[in-house]
C-alpha cells in the first residue's frame, strides 16, 4: 500500500511544481520529457538570465521522478546540473529538490571545462 502512496505523493508534487511554471516553461518541461521517454538521454536547456532554467529543470525532475516511479518501478536516477561557476550551482541546488529527503551530491571542486586535468591529476597521484 506503501508503494500507492509514494506515487501519488510524486504526482502531487509533479502537479504543484508545474503548476507554479509559466506556460513556456511548463512547454519545455513536457518537451525535454519527451525527449527522454524517446530515448535521447541528453539534453542542454541553454535561455537568457532569469527565464527559469532552474525551474524548468525542477519540473523535468519531479516528471522524471514519476515516470521511473510508475513505468520503470525505479526510483533511482541522476541529474547533471551544469551552471557557469559554483556559487550559482550551491545556490540552485536546493531549487533543485523536488522532495526534502532528496540526496544532493556535493559540488565539485573544480569547473567542468577544467575537470580532465583533475582526473589526470588523480590518476596521476593513484599512480604513486
Amino acid at each position: 500500500m506503501q508503494e500507492g502512496k509514494d506515487v501519488t505523493d510524486l504526482l502531487n508534487r509533479e502537479k504543484e511544481i508545474l503548476s507554479g511554471l509559466k506556460d513556456f516553461q511548463r512547454a519545455t518541461v513536457e518537451r525535454i520529457f519527451n525527449l527522454f521517454t524517446s530515448g535521447r538521454s541528453r539534453v542542454l536547456v541553454a535561455d537568457e538570465v532569469g527565464l527559469g532554467k532552474t525551474l524548468i529543470a525542477r519540473g523535468v525532475i519531479a516528471k522524471t521522478a514519476v515516470y521511473h516511479k510508475q513505468t520503470l518501478n525505479d526510483e533511482l536516477f541522476k541529474v547533471v546540473y551544469v551552471c557557469s561557476n559554483q556559487s550559482i550551482a550551491a545556490q540552485n541546488l536546493s531549487k533543485l529538490k523536488i522532495n526534502e529527503n532528496d540526496s544532493v551530491e556535493g559540488l565539485s571542486d573544480t569547473r567542468l571545462s577544467m575537470q580532465h586535468l583533475k582526473i589526470f591529476k588523480d590518476e596521476l597521484e593513484n599512480k604513486k
